[in-house]
């Protein structure tokens, strides 16, 4: 549990309903529980949905994707790594392991004793993007991650990949937790140098029976002694907009399909002074064209220029995925 991790510190939990606790547990419960759930039939009728009449050209309009609304943004990601992901759901392989097992956290139960399931799976844009296209560049190392071969030939090629960016970025937020300080590889290619003598090998993890994480909730150092991720489940944004959150946020994710919140004043009450506000575009959103996603950034502007509690920490680009802004209390 939570007190064995030292997760409670890191996690509160108290803002949620008891109802919404009892689903919690009963989620996670299912997917150490549940048996097969068939997800390779029910990503084809996704596909098949998203596809229409283009189904049995696939692999075609799949490549047109790739170089028109994938390449020119992030071309670390490989075209056939973004084809096998699309066609059949593989997005990451690492060496010459086998994928047999489903992912059952793309299935939400539901029901009583969770005897319904609904499957949320992604046939569009595709993992990548969140952690595989850029890093913190703590070091010249973290830049050699992008490094192209053949520049200006017409045939580049990236010496690393989507899979090894995401690596190193998974790596270095586990660090960081862990040591407070940023992750730094100490040789050039290798992204888990920076570990040093006492990380585990892959053989190592295979055969260890447990680990034990008892001094992990002492580790932290103090910058890290007062964060903690409080969870609310909303549906809707009047869901929390309720005097008890008044000027209780630090920082606010707003996704591109929910840009519609920054119209409403009551939301800005909710933010800290100083709070950052990140608001993310439609850049990687395969399913526009280019005049969708320009729109997407005319109307971020449009909406925030009229809110003079706002500044821009970024710049605004419509080549920009995400904006930052930071709120001023008046």
């Amino acid at each position: 549990g939570c007190n064995k991790w030292g997760l409670e510190e890191i996690f509160n939990l108290s803002l949620l309903k008891q109802r919404d606790l009892d689903e919690l547990g009963s989620i996670f419960e299912f997917w150490t529980t549940s048996g097969e759930h068939n997800l390779k039939d029910k990503r084809d009728r996704i596909l098949r949905s998203f596809y229409g009449a283009r189904y049995d050209r696939r692999e075609g309009v799949t490549d047109w994707d790739y170089h028109s609304h994938i390449k020119p943004y992030a071309s670390i990601i490989h075209p056939r790594q973004f084809r096998e992901w699309r066609l059949h759901g593989q997005a990451f392989e690492f060496g010459g392991a086998l994928y047999t097992s489903e992912n059952v956290t793309l299935i939400r139960p539901h029901g009583r004793n969770n005897s319904k399931q609904k499957a949320k799976i992604d046939v569009v844009t595709g993992p990548f993007f969140s952690y595989g296209i850029d890093c913190d560049r703590t070091n010249p190392f973290a830049d050699g991650l992008f490094d192209v071969a053949n520049k200006g030939t017409g045939a580049e090629q990236h010496r690393h990949s989507a899979s090894e960016v995401s690596v190193y970025n998974i790596v270095s937020f586990m660090w960081e937790i862990e040591n407070g300080k940023d992750y730094e590889m100490t040789v050039k290619g290798d992204i888990h140098s920076g570990l040093g003598n006492d990380s585990f090998s892959e053989k190592e993890i295979e055969s260890s029976s447990s680990v034990d994480c008892s001094g992990f909730a002492d580790s932290k150092s103090a910058d890290q002694s007062d964060l903690q991720y409080s969870i609310i489940p909303v549906s809707d944004f009047s869901k929390i907009s309720k005097k008890k959150f008044d000027n209780f946020f630090d920082t606010v994710f707003i996704s591109d399909c929910t840009t519609s919140v920054l119209e409403n004043n009551e939301f800005y009450n909710l933010l800290k002074d100083d709070a950052i506000l990140t608001v993310e575009t439609s850049r990687f959103n395969v399913a526009k064209d280019k005049e969708c996603k320009k729109d997407s950034i005319d109307k971020i502007s449009n909406i925030l220029a009229k809110m003079s509690a706002i500044e821009v920490v970024d710049s605004m680009s419509s080549a920009d995925a995400l904006l930052k802004f930071m709120f001023k209390a008046k």
